[in-house]
């Protein structure tokens, strides 16, 4: 139902910067929805690349994401604003944060979203949501997620799954930008390495479940270091 309401939203808006899914037809009721087949192939066919994505690859995911960012039309302010720090924090796994800290996080986030405010962010913008199509720009596909957020979550999506390869991981942080879209970018990343680590948990193990999770487990305080380190 989310997603009805994001591309009722998109249709009123006219042509996306970059290109989307359209809607042919949706039942809320059921629900159910209809959309156009994009005719490309993935960028990638994975959420974590086995092999480094080529810094190529990972800058046309970024142009695509940032044209959806700066996108602004009075229809998208139907889609909802996913901002709900405390609920989001809290639902993290406690084990690992010091006591005290997630409510202080979200406490910094809804003061960052005063401040800055918020912007059209896919939620899910790894390789497998973004289709190469013939003669056009990347286009991005299943907005389930899409959402007015603090700026940089897609970011931190990318700078999660990348892995800890320093050039691509400089590539997306060059994207940031200055002042208190870095606080920003942090918060987001501490929330994805959070909520990966719990589908972790939660999910089966795979051959790379273990060395993934020590990893998630890495950036996780590597984010948190970055948030001590801006608010200090």
């Amino acid at each position: 139902r989310h997603e009805i309401t994001a591309y009722t939203a998109i249709a009123s808006a006219g042509d996306p910067p970059v290109p989307l899914p359209r809607m042919l037809f949706a039942d809320p009721a059921l629900p159910l929805i209809v959309l156009t087949m994009m005719p490309g192939s993935p960028l990638g066919p994975d959420r974590y690349p086995v092999s480094p994505l080529p810094p190529a690859h990972l800058d046309w995911l970024l142009d695509a994401a940032g044209l959806l960012h700066g996108w602004h039309h009075p229809a998208l302010r139907a889609i909802s604003a996913d901002t709900d720090y405390d609920a989001q924090f809290q639902a993290l796994p406690a084990d690992l944060f010091s006591p005290g800290e997630p409510g202080a996080l979200a406490a910094e986030a809804d003061r960052l979203t005063r401040r800055i405010g918020t912007q059209l962010e896919h939620g899910d913008a790894h390789p497998g949501n973004a289709m190469v199509l013939p003669g056009a720009p990347l286009a991005l596909i299943d907005l389930e997620l899409l959402a007015h957020r603090l700026p940089g979550y897609d970011l931190a999506v990318l700078w999660t799954i990348t892995g800890p390869d320093p050039a691509l991981r400089s590539r997306i942080i060059d994207r940031i930008g200055p002042g208190q879209r870095q606080a920003a970018f942090w918060l987001n990343a501490i929330l994805v390495t959070g909520r990966e680590i719990l589908s972790h948990r939660r999910n089966a193990p795979t051959p790379m479940h273990h060395t993934r999770l020590a990893r998630l487990l890495t950036d996780l305080q590597h984010a948190r270091a970055h948030i001590r380190q801006i608010l200090m």
